[in-house]
Parts: structure tokens; sequence; C-alpha cells
């Protein structure tokens, strides 16, 4: 039986107006705004934005970068490991 899994995702890092080091971005950013407190099941956590591939990646960028462009905003791609495992008591 598989009690983990490893894999290799694309996730997106934020860069603010002034920002030299950028964060991570969370799930949330892929909602609209009147859609910011949904949740699938009571205590969801949080969790990365995450794509399959590097291009759905790169255009969610680009379509983002087009729209914040007057705020200095910037988004980019960056490989990111998902790791998932049981914690042994």
């Amino acid at each position: 039986m598989r009690l983990s899994w490893d894999r290799l995702l694309w996730g997106v890092v934020f860069y603010g107006k002034n920002d030299k080091e950028g964060m991570m971005l969370g799930s949330l950013w892929a909602f609209s705004p009147e859609d910011i407190q949904k949740t699938f099941w009571a205590g969801e956590p949080t969790r990365a934005l995450l794509f399959m591939t590097r291009r759905q990646a790169a255009d969610w960028c680009r379509a983002m970068n087009d729209k914040s462009r007057r705020h200095g905003w910037k988004f980019r791609p960056v490989r990111v490991r998902e790791t998932v495992r049981p914690v042994k008591p």
C-alpha cells in the first residue's frame, strides 16, 4: 500500500511593487472576490496555488500580469514539490 505521494508541480510567486523577495501564492488567488470565502469542506486547510504543467501556470501568470500591470505587481511560475505522508506517532 502506498501511504505517501511526492509530485512535481508548478506554483506561483508574487512580487509586489518594491519586493525583492516574492511570496508563494495560496489557492484563494484562484477565486474571484465574491468567492473568497469558498471552501469545499469544513476544516479545509489553506493550500498553495498549484498547476499540473508549466504552461498552465505561465498562462495564469500572464493573465494576472496583464491585469495588475498598473499596480507594479509581477507573477512568476516556479517549480514546486508537493509531498504528503503520514506522521508516525
